[in-house]
């Protein structure tokens, strides 16, 4: 599992509500959203693009078995530790490893307008910035990955992605007021059905750029191990801008920009470690949230009471009790004004494990909920997530954002669990803010590591019914409810020291989305790469990818020819 940093947002209070008692994590008062927004991400797909990346499928599965699941839970909140203090002495202050990446590819499939498409060739440029810091006042990772894209043939394909991801955990005054930092960019798919960057050509008259930002103070004060109180607020904002404003289609996406602010301020107070097997929570928490869509003048207000009870060493009872009130000003309008339960249960079997299953009913839905980590042997884990959730487009990348932190290698990850997540999908698509939905998320990963070979296989069910609509919204034919089934495999084979093979195969499938009015449509992407280290720092690639993608403006196959090379400084 990868290096924890810190601990935001969501789930970790489920896991400090164990015996033995272990602390807060932070920030406590935002842990009483028990949604689980984004899936599990295919791993190593963020190493498919043609830049390739300085850390492959092998190093990332690695990084999966190296600490326990919920190593997030073992530390006291952001508040350095002993053992804290011992693991930040051990490791470099800060890790600064920057990279330039240059690539050359000819593609058969270069949308030239009017859904015609022509061969191109394709220059790329990806310089990448990788920072981990794990300094006295400051911990956290950015990973910058900008890609700088020029077709000789299709000017309109010409432009610059600003991808990046990075959090940041600042301490002001030790053990009692801190800042949490969180910043997520990445150029996406608006109508879906597409594979992911680096196998297949991205309609840039079909895609936009997304940011999202968040900036969390809040203060915390500690009453020996009885009581924990803590006080502060969440600001956060996520759009959605599109590349082109020329988009023309009956699509349900949007050719506008698109944004939401949210304001969050909480307040809870939580046992100590003195109370032994019982732990307890009490939370208030008030969101307000404004911008385009169905977020204008949204809230969500909450009052709750989380208990867990450590039946052994492993197994904890968890409960949550209390009372919120919802409303987004939909038609019909969506309001909720009603008691919040839950049950369930805390599993860790052994230190790299964690199952907590909870059901109950929460954000005005009854549904189970699932987060996982089992590690089988050594060499095999596996990953599953489950949920059930009311929640708009543009409020579920920002609380997948706000609810995530990076590994060393700057992916995405789940707190509790270790689990990579997947933000964004070009497959899924970038949705309308215009439409409520009631989203079902569950996905399924295994990891295989073997001596010289690594196995990942990721699953992914998406199911989306629209339940109100932004005044205004416009036709609503468009939004039929819709279901997303979607599966890779990745293989990676080490040949020697020098040499890799790379293997990537996806397949999925939408039935009545949202993004289209059409029926079922079906993707299939694969892809094969050799890549060559010349050097420690310098490495070849080769890359051969192949997508039949019968959705979305670009139409039909698509082959890809790639040769690159990237140096690290």
């Amino acid at each position: 599992m990868p290096q924890v940093i810190w601990c935001p947002l969501r789930g970790v209070l489920l896991a400090a509500l164990s015996w033995p008692a272990v602390g807060l994590a932070q920030p406590m008062g935002l842990q009483q959203d028990m949604m689980q927004p984004g899936v599990l991400q295919p791993m190593g797909s963020a190493q498919t693009g043609i830049g390739a990346g300085r850390a492959g499928l092998r190093q990332q599965v690695e990084g999966l078995f190296k600490a326990p699941a919920d190593e997030s839970a073992l530390t006291e909140g952001n508040a350095p530790d002993e053992e804290g203090e011992a693991e930040k002495k051990i490791a470099p202050a800060w890790q600064i490893s920057p990279s330039i990446g240059l690539a050359g590819a000819w593609t058969d499939a270069a949308p030239a307008g009017g859904g015609k498409a022509r061969d191109s060739w394709i220059g790329v440029f990806e310089p990448t910035l990788l920072v981990n810091a794990n300094a006295d006042r400051i911990r956290g990772t950015i990973n910058l990955a900008p890609t700088l894209q020029y077709y000789t043939n299709v000017s309109g394909q010409n432009g610059f992605d600003n991808n990046f991801d990075a959090n940041a955990h600042l301490i002001l005054w030790p053990e009692h007021a801190f800042i949490d930092l969180q910043g997520f960019g990445v150029v996406q798919s608006t109508l879906g059905g597409v594979g992911p960057s680096g196998t297949t050509i991205l309609n840039r008259q079909s895609a936009n750029q997304t940011y999202s930002f968040a900036a969390t103070p809040y203060l915390r004060e500690q009453f020996g191990d009885i009581l924990t109180a803590e006080i502060g607020t969440r600001l956060s904002y996520t759009s959605q801008d599109p590349l082109s404003k020329t988009l023309s289609t009956t699509a349900a996406s949007s050719n506008s920009y698109e944004y939401m602010n949210s304001l969050r301020e909480f307040m809870v107070l939580a046992l100590g470690p003195a109370f032994g097997r019982t732990s307890a929570a009490l939370t208030a928490s008030a969101t307000q949230m404004d911008g385009t869509g169905v977020s204008q003048n949204a809230h969500r207000n909450t009052i709750l009471l989380d208990l867990g009870y450590g039946i052994t060493r492993s197994f904890t009872v968890l409960a949550t009790t209390g009372y919120e009130d919802i409303a987004y000003h939909t038609v019909p309008p969506y309001r909720v004004n009603e008691g919040v339960w839950r049950g369930g249960f805390r599993w860790a079997p052994k230190p790299d494990s964690s199952v907590i299953v909870t059901y109950g009913r929460q954000y005005g839905v009854t549904a189970l909920r699932l987060d996982s980590s089992y590690a089988v042997t050594e060499r095999l884990r596996f990953y599953a997530r489950y949920s059930e959730d009311v929640t708009s487009a543009l409020q579920d990348l920002q609380d997948a954002v706000n609810s995530s932190i990076l590994d060393p290698f700057g992916n995405p990850v789940d707190p509790v669990t270790g689990a990579p997540l997947l933000l964004s999908n070009n497959f899924f698509g970038s949705q309308l803010n215009n439409v409520l939905y009631r989203t079902t998320n569950g996905s399924v990963s295994a990891a295989l590591l073997f001596d010289r070979d690594t196995i990942a296989l990721t699953g992914t069910y998406r199911r989306q019914k629209p339940i109100g609509f932004a005044p205004n919204s416009g036709p609503r034919f468009n939004f039929a409810p819709g279901r997303d089934l979607l599966g890779s495999i990745r293989w990676e084979h080490d040949v020697n020291s020098n040499l890799r093979l790379n293997t990537f195969l996806e397949y999925g499938t939408r039935s009545g989305t949202n993004s289209t009015k059409a029926g079922d449509t079906n993707l299939f992407v694969g892809s094969v790469s050799v890549t060559y280290a010349l050097s420690d720092a310098t490495r070849l690639r080769l890359q051969y990818s192949y997508s039949n993608e019968p959705t979305g403006l670009s139409k039909g196959v698509t082959n890809i020819v790639t040769v690159g090379i990237r140096n690290d400084l």
